[in-house]
């Protein structure tokens, strides 16, 4: 994890609190890293839904 990826989640949680859908901090990390590093998401965690339509992550979710 880099610094960038911190401060890509922090700005995420700023988003997500404006929208009254704040997430965990392990959750904006993984975003973040994914984002960070143009990675696709694959998980069945929906919550990541939320996260995705605040930012530019790729996202799939999986049964």
């Amino acid at each position: 994890m880099e610094r960038q990826d911190v401060e890509k989640a922090i700005g995420l949680q700023i988003r997500l609190r404006g929208v009254g859908r704040p997430k965990g901090v392990a959750d904006l990390l993984i975003a973040a890293i994914c984002i960070n590093r143009g990675e696709k998401l694959i998980t069945k965690d929906e919550n990541f839904k939320d996260i995705a339509e605040v930012s530019e992550l790729e996202l799939e979710i999986i049964s």
